[in-house]
């Protein structure tokens, strides 16, 4: 097997500003490591920065990471100036030490129009990852984009080589907006090195997001366990949550139940793989969603599922009230009903191991990395 020199140019990246962001990203980065060469390619403002623009560079085994900070623009012309050279600054780094041989481009909008120039200009075949929700019709942002914007999408994806979506979902309705009628889904990665089964199983529910009412419906999670609870005073709620909380906090206090729900703010991996061990189920109540990395995390922990039935999550998470009980959004009383049957039954040690055995197959990083290598050799 050809060892590849591959350009990572991601839209999102873990940085200074933002330590999470596209940290599934930065995960796929690290698997495609394992067989070829990575390069990341990242660029974003910056408060504060004293001069116009600032290079980090990290290395560790085959990836390295080039994010380039700029100063906050003023105006939407001087951010696009901006974007274009820090991004021309972070690909002149990388391209004085090798010569590469593939861009692969994660998530479209807005670092795209970077992956077009690069083929135009500099010969560089690309390949796409996509993982923006929204190109989905339950969110929809896409059609919000001007018409320019949307144009430049459109074109960006027809031009690439392989368009890798991490679910089928996604990639029907990324057709649907006129960008491709053919992909390869990929999903994410798993490390499994933190997210693995364990014996003990605590009396506690789970929920892992950013908290978002319109997106995860924290809401509808909270009133289906006061549903569940009204009559008990045995089980908690745990929810982590990286963003803000104050909304969160002031539906607890309306619905009664403060000693019922601990929210425990943001977590290390580490962490919330603990916590995912030892629950009686993890809940994800979400309006919509592409494959959450957090069900896959969970499954690889052993742990049973409460979801909504939308996106991609039936191709990889199947209805069957032992092990993963799905519902349509909103219906907060089937949510209770989930909670009251995962409550009740029993969860062996033999079950947990099984479900984790079962997600290693699918989301472990040799089983990415293989996936992706199949593409890239496709494509050079």
């Amino acid at each position: 097997m050809k060892k590849l020199n591959i350009l990572f140019l991601s839209s999102w990246y873990p940085n200074k500003k933002s330590p999470t962001l596209g940290n599934f990203v930065q995960r796929h980065a690290k698997a495609v490591a394992t067989q070829h060469n990575v390069f990341v390619l990242f660029a974003t403002s910056l408060p504060d920065l004293k001069k116009p623009f600032s290079i980090e560079k990290n290395q560790e085994g085959n990836l390295t990471e080039v994010i380039v900070y700029y100063k906050n623009p003023l105006t939407k012309i001087e951010k696009l100036l901006f974007v274009y050279k820090a991004l021309q600054l972070g690909f002149n780094e990388i391209s004085k030490t090798c010569k590469l041989d593939l861009v692969h481009l994660n998530v479209i909008r807005p670092l795209g129009f970077f992956a077009l120039y690069l083929k135009w200009f500099y010969k560089l075949k690309y390949i796409i990852t996509e993982h923006w929700t929204g190109f989905l019709p339950e969110n929809n942002y896409f059609e919000t984009l001007s018409l320019f914007e949307r144009k430049l999408i459109q074109i960006t994806g027809k031009k690439a080589e392989k368009i890798c979506p991490v679910s089928d979902n996604l990639g029907q309705n990324m057709g649907l907006k006129g960008l491709a009628n053919y992909y390869i889904s990929i999903p994410n990665v798993v490390d499994f090195e933190i997210f693995h089964p364990q014996e003990k199983i605590g009396n506690y529910f789970l929920h892992v997001s950013h908290l978002k009412q319109n997106h995860k419906n924290i809401f509808g999670t909270l009133e289906a366990f006061e549903k569940f609870t009204r009559d008990r005073k045995d089980v908690k709620l745990k929810i982590v949550g990286d963003e803000e909380t104050q909304h969160v906090v002031e539906k607890i206090k309306s619905l009664g139940i403060e000693t019922k729900v601990e929210i425990l703010g943001a977590q290390q991996s580490e962490d919330i793989a603990k916590l995912m061990q030892g629950c009686l189920a993890f809940i994800l109540f979400s309006n919509y969603e592409n494959l959450p990395c957090v069900l896959e995390e969970a499954q690889a922990c052993g742990s049973r599922i409460i979801s909504t039935n939308v996106g991609g999550i039936e191709e990889h998470f199947k209805h069957d009230e032992e092990n993963v009980f799905l519902l349509k959004p909103n219906e907060v009383d089937k949510l209770a009903e989930g909670l009251e049957i995962f409550y009740q039954k029993l969860y062996s040690f033999e079950n947990k191991k099984l479900r984790s055995e079962m997600a290693r197959q699918k989301f472990s990083v040799e089983a990415i990395a293989s996936q992706y290598n199949l593409i890239y050799q496709t494509v050079v």
